[in-house]
């Protein structure tokens, strides 16, 4: 066994040497012999919980990414592994084999070469050397020179080795679009017409869509998409009840047991020993009680257990230059070796795979630690857990969000991801030298996602011979895909390509495995599969391909079938991979060599360089459609078919005229583009943030560093100025309600900022986003596809509220006007519901508050979930403002910034940045929550990057040595 020679949770210190001599004196020190590592190598954690990588080659550096992204994110990354693959099952049980089975069909299945060779010449060496140092890191937990991370423990489950492949096969986590939308457009053509449908979704540039010849927008089920939702969502866990349904959080501990676990083992993925779960929420029967534990107060620690930080009591390390003394991460060295109830339980141990165990087809991969014995107290089945009626569905990593987490009914997760388009975006700019106070470039980056714990985002830097770069990316991923190096900086928001498509087929009556196809019958490939399950035989399992992609669904009485493409199954394809070939770029022609092979997400890159140069370009995989929009399902019949636009073909600027340029997921083909040839996308977000960022930027031509972060705090919601100048003109009757004429003063003197302590912000949100467009859809369209017109619906219900027309009836302006009249009603019944009858009390932040979500809180009793989740955080914005702050029904913020970053080209210790809700995986870790209060409040912390500021800055230091 190859034990780590230093524990932070020791206390061990090693005395400094030269290169540690100017570190300051609080600085904790460490030391092991690592399996796998060619030379000697450090790593360096800030007082942010920044990991600054030192090592001896460039092959070292990406193995010691890995390596340290399992230190800090094992249960995270693991996680995302296991779904993306499809073998949630093997660790958690049967609830998860209809997930399994639709996460294998999205998986990419080409030609593993031609996938790697579409990411430059580094893409296969660094995923080798990231993956090796994952593993080696999983293979010391499980050889308990490591500990094991307590959402393992809560799950009773184990990490398992990685296989390169494993990195670019997943495909599910991407960011791609516009299946859904194809999919309620037809239900709105057949219900009304396809002009209908520009109640639901504003097409930009302006388009006439058409139904494509020879389909029948009746056709298309409501339900098509259910292998395609549960592929693409989230992971959170509950023990289910006697009865099957999901217990909720907390109810094992009232009960004092946990559910059977049936059956005998068959599956591969490794389980926690069969002692007591390390991980500070477990049940024991010695905690069992008639009732669940009663929540603690703030900053109070349950009784028996040691404290882990919470919101209130979590110290925000000051945004300044000067480093203060911070405590020990306790993360450093896996961080759980402290966690209450641990004690007794061994930190986990290797087990060999039963030899009888099913293969797995799915992954290629070796046999992986075996599944828990029956007898196991952490054995009990796991179910995914309900889904919150009130939340927006999320196409995220596999992590808990917050979000959705098992299906929610078609109609919901249509309307919800249409909701997506609108609210969960990015914002980026790049202004020239000419236009800041410094003369030098800045770049800003604050890609919006949906918020969880841990972090979507891990930030690190990556020093050694060939690169020194520092930035944030996804922690399952080898490379930086927001940040710089020492010549450039970038960062990406979403460019709105429409990647995605429903085919719809023509079966053979004779043979419903045979579709039509250029006049001729042609064989599905059917793909059968095993799925291990824990505690139970493994689950065979039949996957359909057609030449397009999976079979989605089959309508045997109508002889048709359903399958969907997206550039997902094309190589080079996977999510934000590619930013291992542009992170290395010194210059705009390198960068946008390297750009011209990234394919996924479709991304808008803003560039800056030290020599004040900056630019965009769009880096995307574009389907060419040449005889359709892709707004509708197409006959799969050899009529419609992909082609590709080339990567010139796609919009860029290089040293634009106006002096900085930004973007926000808006419409941004410039002036003049073939749209009409080319087709990128038809469907992109609400101008709002993006209209908001230049009436900044363009009114001031000495920006600085701390303007960018402010306009990145910015609440100016640009869609309530148009929903306050609407109010401006709506006069109430002398009978109306006080309540409502009071709330109408309220709107009619606000400035449209949605201001955590504005009460007219609470009842604009509340009117916006809950009652403008339910109030308004009937009068436009009838159930149910009024019911159709979610949140995603307000830019076009906003646009005819402004410009009413005849489909509001015979008196367009006085329909208006009621509907506006009725929207305020029930806005107000509803804000007084929530905030109370005195209008001076109402304060938008008292309802909408930013909570991060453990996937396993599901697990535990009630006064442990919020040691493991993260808030209550009361904040500001809105979905329109460029401080995104997406909410659900509840108005818990449920997506926004991920991670913020201003750069100060050139001048790069200057830089700032906030992840959230911290940088750890581990609940015990100070740097698991300690960036929240910064990011709720708009502040920020150092990016350090010169080897001078990171050892000012350095709370931990790492010594590796390769083991002999």
């Amino acid at each position: 066994m190859n034990r780590f020679l230093g524990c932070v949770g020791a206390g061990l210190l090693i005395a400094a040497g030269p290169a540690w001599a100017d570190l300051p004196s609080s600085a904790t020190h460490e030391a092991m012999d690592v399996p796998g590592l060619e030379k000697p190598a450090e790593i360096i954690v800030d007082q942010w919980g920044v990991p600054h990588i030192y090592a001896g080659t460039d092959r070292d550096a990406l193995f010691l990414q890995g390596y340290n992204a399992a230190r800090d994110r094992l249960w995270q990354i693991d996680l995302w592994r296991k779904r993306g693959l499809g073998k949630l099952s093997e660790s958690f049980g049967d609830a998860f084999v209809a997930q399994d089975r639709a996460a294998r069909m999205f998986l990419y299945r080409g030609d593993i070469e031609a996938e790697w060779a579409a990411y430059g010449p580094n893409g296969k060496a660094y995923a080798a050397a990231f993956v090796d140092g994952v593993n080696a890191y999983v293979q010391q937990v499980l050889d308990g020179d490591r500990p094991m991370p307590v959402e393992f423990g809560l799950t009773g489950s184990k990490p398992s080795i990685w296989e390169p492949e494993d990195v670019v096969r997943i495909r599910s986590h991407g960011l791609t679009r516009n299946a859904a939308s194809e999919v309620d457009r037809a239900r709105i053509t057949c219900g009304k017409d396809i002009e209908a449908d520009r109640l639901r979704q504003k097409l930009e540039p302006e388009w006439t869509p058409m139904v494509p010849e020879g389909l029948d927008p009746c056709s298309i089920p409501e339900d098509v998409l259910k292998d395609y939702e549960l592929a693409t969502q989230n992971v959170k866990f509950e023990v289910p009840k006697a009865d099957g349904a999901a217990a909720p959080a907390g109810a094992e501990a009232a009960s004092g047991s946990a559910a059977p676990a049936a059956g005998a083992t068959s599956g591969t993925e490794a389980a926690a020993p069969a002692a007591a779960p390390a991980d500070p929420a477990a049940a024991t029967p010695a905690d069992a009680t008639a009732t669940p534990t009663a929540e603690p107060a703030a900053g109070e620690t349950p009784a028996n257990d040691t404290a882990v930080p919470n919101d209130d009591a979590a110290a925000a390390p000051e945004p300044a230059d000067a480093p203060a003394d911070a405590a020990t991460d306790a993360s450093a060295s896996g961080g759980t070796d402290t966690v209450p109830g641990a004690a007794d339980a061994p930190a986990g141990a290797a087990a060999d795979a039963p030899a009888d165990a099913p293969a797995d087809t799915s992954a290629d991969a070796p046999a992986e630690p075996a599944a828990p014995a029956a007898s196991d107290p952490a054995a009990s089945p796991l179910v995914p857990a309900a889904p919150d009626p009130a939340a927006p569905a999320s196409h995220e990593n596999g992590q808990s969000s917050g979000d959705k987490q098992s299906a929610l009914k078609p109609a919901d997760f249509l309307r919800e991801v249409a909701a997506e388009v609108h609210e969960i975006g990015s914002n980026n700019w790049t202004i020239a030298p000419s236009r800041t106070a410094t003369g030098r470039p800045i770049l800003a980056n604050d890609p919006h996602r949906a918020h969880g714990v841990p972090s979507l985002r891990y930030v690190v830097h990556l020093n050694s011979p060939g690169m020194s770069v520092i930035g944030a990316g996804e922690p399952a991923l080898p490379g930086i895909s927001i940040g710089h190096n020492d010549k450039i900086g970038f960062g990406l928001t979403i460019f709105a390509v429409d990647q995605e498509d429903i085919f719809v087929y023509e079966l053979n009556p004779d043979n419903p495995d045979q579709y039509r196809y250029n006049g001729e019958w042609v064989d599905m490939e059917v793909v059968r599969d095993t799925i291990p399950v824990r505690d139970g035989e493994a689950q065979e399992v039949e996957m359909r391909f057609t030449r397009h992609g999976p079979v989605l669904k089959v309508d045997a009485e109508n002889n048709r079938a359903f399958a969907f493409r997206s550039v997902w199954f094309e190589p080079g394809t996977s999510a934000y991979f590619g930013s291992v070939d542009y992170m290395g770029a010194k210059n705009w022609d390198e960068f946008r060599t390297a750009m011209a092979r990234f394919s996924a997400p479709s991304e808008n890159q803003v560039y800056a360089d030290t020599d004040g140069n900056i630019g965009w370009i769009v880096g995307a995989m574009s389907p060419l459609r040449k005889n359709w929009d892709g707004l509708l399902p197409v006959p799969g019949d050899g009529r419609y078919e992909w082609g590709f636009l080339e990567r010139s073909e796609l919009p860029s600027v290089y040293n634009p005229e106006a002096g900085y340029f930004a973007t926000a997921n808006q419409m941004n083909l410039p002036e003049g583009y073939p749209y009409k040839e080319n087709k990128v996308g038809f469907e992109w977000s609400d101008p709002a943030r993006f209209n908001r960022i230049t009436e900044v930027l363009s009114a001031n031509d000495k920006v600085t560093l701390a303007d960018s972060m402010a306009l990145q705090n910015d609440d100016n919601s640009l869609m309530q100025r148009r929903l306050v100048a609407l109010y401006k003109g709506v006069n109430l009757p002398e009978t109306a309600p006080q309540a409502e004429r009071d709330a109408l003063a309220l709107i009619q003197g606000w400035d449209g900022v949605t201001a955590a302590d504005s009460g007219a912000a609470a009842v604009g949100e509340v009117l916006l986003s809950k009652h403008l467009v339910p109030t308004a859809a009937p009068r436009v369209l009838d159930a149910p596809l009024a019911e159709l017109l979610g949140r995603g619906a307000i830019t076009p219900i906003m646009d005819l509220m402004e410009a009413p027309d005849d489909r509001l009836g015979s008196d367009p302006a006085a329909a208006r006007d009621e509907i506006l009249a009725k929207a305020l009603s029930g806005a107000v019944t509803e804000t007084t519901e929530l905030l109370g009858e005195d209008q001076a009390n109402w304060q938008w932040g008292d309802i909408h508050k930013g909570k991060f979500t453990s996937s396993v809180a599901g697990l535990a009793r009630p006064g442990r979930a919020s040691q493991l989740n993260v808030g209550p955080l009361s904040m500001g914005g809105s979905a329109y403002s460029p401080r995104a702050a997406s909410y659900n029904d509840k108005f818990e913020v449920t997506s926004g910034a991920s991670f913020r970053m201003v750069l100060d080209v050139g001048n790069w210790d200057a830089s700032r940045f906030v992840n959230t809700p911290g940088q750890s995986g581990d609940p015990m870790s100070a740097h698991y929550r300690d960036l929240a209060p910064l990011w709720a409040a708009g502040d920020y912390a150092p990016l350090v990057y010169s080897r001078e500021a990171v050892e000012a800055a350095a709370e931990h230091v790492i010594e590796l040595k390769p083991a002999s």
